[in-house]
């Protein structure tokens, strides 16, 4: 334990973006002390990410067997047991925090138990989780305190069975019937989830369209693959009020100016997160917070000149690898290199079944750029290897400057979306055209032919469409 002594980089939080700044700083020759109040990995590994894709793959293996028949193979019994599968959840939740610890330690880092806060620019005490405080002395601060799920104000929020996805991990059973309030990445995830699990699942959102921050049309299709798995979805209604309790709710819903109600078992809210700010000392040491976050520039520094802040309490996108790659750029500037986070080329994923993901610009927001542009789309079921799936719903969707050839955005639904769409987003870091992206061989048959058709169509040359 270094004790009391000085260190260059003090880590406020260990979720993703916490702990990869600390590690990055340390292999930068820094001295670094990382402070969590709970578990190490953050959100993401323990009650976010790594948890809904465990059960997301199980609910994956539990649709194949829905359809195994088809295969030629007969399964005469079998059962969903949701607290067993979060059992198997659990499990991997424990692997990989096991597994940051590990990596701070092989690289130097003091991890520091308990909840930080700013005394001033230099100084941090801690209330210790085993009792006691401890001052921590440094010459710069990355902030990552991440962020907690928000409850709209709706009436009867907070009466029991109202979850938000922090809870649905502490089930001892899954309810039949299922309201979600929020049809963004955490509640169509979980609409997956609990449908595969033999839920009936009604997704409400306020919004035209689900996903509403991605493209229309791409977003349009992924919502009628769902209703067509049998969840659904209703778009353009205002969550009233929440009556009764665990196993008799009903929910109160504007739609098209009339009043409806929906009787549920259980309500999950995922309509959004807040950033943790509160109790921290931010303000007081004068760090501007501005529509509740860290105002911070693109080389992550915050108004004060030796405070970064990285992750979902500085930037708007919540992702964890975001959170990552800012953890990064923050380190990086700190031990005096130069260095710049630049937002179009990450992808966003959303894990449901079959997978959504995307990078760059929307149709709408394409329209609006320079230049001349257009869109071209392709469907699995043109895709040999989706059809040896049986996994022939979904497209692709690439928009290019018409004149260049410059890749703009794209949006994929397919099985491995999360996987494919990064060629893509290297193609468009490396300034790649679509001629380019057309011109190269892949192989076949496989799930990444689909980037080469659709670039293929954008330039009138279909080969297999």
């Amino acid at each position: 334990m270094p004790g009391e002594e000085k260190v260059n980089v003090a880590v406020i939080g260990g979720g993703p973006g916490g702990y990869v700044a600390a590690i990055r700083a340390a292999q930068l020759g820094a001295r670094v002390s990382l402070v969590e109040k709970s578990g190490l990995g953050g959100v993401c590994t323990n009650i976010g990410c790594i948890p809904t894709k465990s059960l997301l793959h199980v609910s994956g293996l539990l649709e194949a067997l829905e359809k195994s028949e088809r295969f030629g193979i007969r399964v005469e019994k079998y059962a969903a047991d949701y607290p067993s599968s979060l059992t198997w959840a659990k499990s991997t939740v424990t692997r990989l925090s096991k597994g940051v610890e590990h990596l701070l330690n092989k690289n130097g880092v003091e991890v520091v138990k308990g909840f930080a806060r700013l005394k001033s620019r230099s100084l941090i005490n801690v209330e210790l989780s085993g009792g006691g405080h401890r001052s921590i002395e440094t010459e710069n601060i990355i902030v990552a305190t991440g962020s907690h799920p928000t409850k709209p104000p709706i009436e009867g929020v907070e009466r029991d069975g109202v979850i938000t996805s922090d809870e649905a991990f502490n089930l001892d059973h899954l309810p039949e019937k299922i309201g979600i309030i929020g049809g963004g990445a955490i509640g169509l995830e979980f609409a997956s989830i609990f449908k595969a699990f033999g839920a009936e699942v009604t997704v409400l959102e306020a919004m035209p369209s689900i996903l509403p921050r991605e493209d229309e049309e791409a977003s349009g299709h992924l919502k009628r693959i769902l209703e067509r798995k049998g969840i659904a979805i209703v778009n353009g209604v205002m969550v009233k009020k929440i009556d009764g309790s665990m196993g008799n709710l009903e929910l109160t819903y504007e739609e098209e100016g009339s009043s409806r109600v929906l009787s549920v078992d259980m309500v999950m809210v995922a309509t959004g997160r807040a950033s943790n700010l509160e109790g921290m000392g931010f303000e007081e040491v004068g760090i501007k917070i501005e529509a509740g976050k860290v105002k911070v520039d693109d080389r992550l520094r915050t108004n004060v000149p030796n405070i970064y802040a990285v992750g979902d309490v500085a930037n708007e996108w919540m992702l964890a690898h975001v959170a990552m790659q800012e953890g990064i750029v923050a380190s990086e500037n700190i031990m005096g290199l130069d260095s710049k986070i630049d937002y179009r080329f990450i992808p966003r994923c959303v894990y449901t079944l079959p997978e959504f993901a995307a990078v760059g610009l929307t149709e709408a927001q394409a329209k609006k750029a320079e230049g001349e542009t257009a869109s071209a789309t392709y469907p699995m079921i043109a895709n040999g290897r989706a059809v040896t799936m049986d996994e022939k719903e979904g497209l692709i969707k690439i928009l290019f400057e018409r004149n260049l050839g410059q890749i703009l955005g794209a949006q994929i639904i397919a099985p491995e979306a999360s996987e494919l769409i990064h060629e893509l987003a290297m193609a468009m870091k490396l300034e790649a055209t679509i001629e380019e992206v057309a011109g190269m061989a892949h192989a076949h048959p496989t799930l990444a032919e689909i980037n080469r058709e659709v670039s293929l169509k954008a330039l009138n040359k279909s080969i297999h469409i």
